[in-house]
């Protein structure tokens, strides 16, 4: 069993590693991998900025996905998105 500044140094790896995980699967577009990793590396710091920014960056690339499939393809055409 781990204690003391053992401990705090695994954590400050785990933590690491979680959220170079969420960052890997973020630009491989693994958007469900993305917001698992972020969910653990929120466990062990509930304000971890790069968790919340990452989460919310695929939540809004899901959002933005969601809106353009439901958009008319004469909108579409205008974005030069077609």
């Amino acid at each position: 069993m781990l204690i003391g500044d053992e401990k705090r140094k695994r954590d400050a790896l785990m933590l690491t590693s979680y959220l170079n995980m969420a960052m890997c699967h973020l630009k491989l577009g693994n958007n469900l991998d993305v917001v698992h990793s972020c969910e653990k590396a929120l466990e062990m710091e509930p304000c971890s900025e790069k968790a919340l920014y990452r989460r919310a960056t695929v939540r809004n690339n899901i959002i933005f996905t969601v809106n353009l499939s439901e958009a008319s393809p004469v909108g579409l055409e205008s974005l030069d998105l077609l």
